[in-house]
């Protein structure tokens, strides 16, 4: 029960025991910060199960989200949402198989730029940039206004949810 050494009733042994945990948990904490640093941090899997729940993120400057809606569908909402928010559309790139981005400018002439890609037949994912370093508020806004043109829950947010009328 007691290790040579131990000393009064087996200190060191408790110690060892905590230390090792507090070195297994440091591991589990250095490995989910590393994967933050290197995965997407909207990640499309088959069940969607985050994009449901209404879930986006802001990450280097885009705001990252994804709908169980058709892209072309989504791509409607997008052009609707900017023209609403008087962000004159500049350009669209050709759409090319599985993804389309639009440029339009806001006021103050930043570049506002929305990215949708198709994932399935039913599964588009979209990513809101205003600016060189991104613009949160801004982004949020564009993105609530493109649920409301889908349908989505307004209270849900940031970018989830499930369209079913299609």
């Amino acid at each position: 029960m007691y290790e040579h050494g131990a000393g009064v009733r087996g200190w060191t042994t408790g110690r060892r025991r905590l230390a090792g945990a507090a070195a297994c948990a440091g591991v589990i904490a250095w490995a989910l910060a590393g994967a933050g640093c290197v995965a997407d941090p909207v990640t499309i899997s088959a069940g969607l199960s985050a994009a449901q729940q209404g879930t986006a993120a802001f990450f280097k400057g885009e705001l990252q989200a994804a709908f169980r809606v058709p892209m072309d569908r989504v791509e409607w909402a997008v052009r609707a949402a900017l023209e609403e928010l008087d962000f004159p559309v500049e350009n669209t790139s050709p759409s090319e198989e599985g993804w389309v981005e639009i440029n339009a400018r806001e006021e103050s002439g930043r570049l506002v730029t929305v990215t949708l890609r198709r994932h399935s037949r039913v599964v588009t994912s979209i990513r809101v940039r205003v600016g060189l370093f991104g613009d949160q508020a801004l982004s949020r806004l564009v993105l609530n206004k493109v649920q409301m043109g889908l349908g989505l829950n307004q209270g849900e947010s940031g970018g989830g949810g499930a369209a079913e009328s299609m």
